[in-house]
């Protein structure tokens, strides 16, 4: 996986000395107030080896090293690490720490240029979800339009340009225009209305329409719905789940998707729920991925694609064949 080191501008060196130096000058005038420096320099009997003005200034020099060393130790280890699923910062000179934010749908890379762009070529870079307020922001980085370009090149598997992944999260239109190859309807996820009980059959059928999509052109999906495009809800799922409710639902379908298809592919699949007609149901629109997913079941693996308006799984030799001549594409 293609990963982009991102440093942070040199600027931050000055901004950040200027703040401890204002600081450090502030805490000196304050405690001066308080006491005085010669006063206690000359009670440790110093004053015949080294004069008191002398000492001062080669504390005031070891000080401003100090203040410079650390600053720039801290800048020198500030980094930014984009790959094609999640932004890390890291940072710390002793104590590495690191924040992590996830990417999980397509995304735009904008730039803005800072006050000092014009001396020092720095600014902020922002990533942002598609069909979502979040918003991953990097500020105070080094050449930023050199990095905006490197960085929707690593991300465009997550922004197709087809018109296919540009789904609508309308749920009453989608009900109107009825299934066909990139929308499909589910009654439940998991109960079954006929025998009144939970039938894990439902869920793998859920799975596998899943992985159909993401191994396809990808597709949206709409649990709590009929073949008709009735809507019959999903309280029956919520039902047998030990948390009755829309995160219940949500945690046992991660749960199952990551042990059957994989934690890698999640990000490729985002979940709405709403209510419609007194009912809640499940909105699944799932990204194409950027390598083969297998459904794992009974120690067996399977691969499934969409052929029209069916999810359809296809032989060891299809898939080879499949697999190369898909992904290739792609990649073009």
């Amino acid at each position: 996986m293609r990963q982009i080191v991102i440093k942070i501008s040199p600027i931050v060196i000055l901004r950040n000395f200027l703040v401890i130096e204002g600081l450090a000058v502030a805490i000196f005038f304050m405690l001066a107030i308080l006491t005085n420096y010669a006063q206690i320099y000359r009670q440790f009997n110093l004053t015949a080896f080294l004069p008191y003005q002398i000492a001062q200034l080669a504390g005031i020099v070891f000080v401003e090293a100090l203040i410079f060393i650390i600053v720039f130790l801290r800048w020198s280890r500030d980094r930014y690490y984009v790959s094609n699923d999640k932004v890390v910062h890291a940072w710390g000179m002793i104590l590495r720490k690191r924040t992590i934010k996830k990417i999980s749908h397509p995304v735009s890379v904008f730039m803005s240029e800072g006050l000092l762009s014009w001396l020092v070529p720095y600014g902020k870079i922002m990533i942002r979800e598609d069909g979502t307020e979040n918003i991953i922001s990097m500020p105070m980085v080094a050449n930023p339009k050199t990095y905006r370009n490197s960085i929707e090149s690593v991300l465009k598997i997550l922004r197709r340009d087809s018109t296919e992944i540009k789904f609508s999260e309308n749920i009453p239109e989608l009900l109107n225009l009825g299934e066909h190859s990139k929308l499909e309807f589910k009654s439940t996820f998991r109960w079954d209305v006929r025998e009144n009980r939970v039938n894990k059959n439902l869920e793998r059928g859920v799975l596998k329409t899943v992985t159909a999509f993401l191994n396809s052109e990808g597709g949206q999906l709409i649990i709590g719905v009929s073949d008709f495009g009735e809507v019959e809800g999903v309280e029956n799922d919520y039902k047998s789940l030990g948390k009755p409710n829309r995160d219940g639902f949500e945690n046992h379908f991660n749960n199952i998707f990551m042990q059957s298809v994989g934690a890698d592919f999640r990000r490729y699949v985002h979940m709405k729920f709403e209510n419609i007609k007194e009912k809640d149901v499940c909105l699944v629109s799932v990204y194409p991925a950027d390598k083969p997913a297998y459904l794992r079941a009974d120690d067996s693996e399977n691969f499934f694609v969409r052929t029209g308006n069916s999810t359809t799984a296809l032989k060891v030799s299809e898939t080879a064949t499949y697999i190369v001549s898909w992904w290739k594409s792609q990649a073009r």
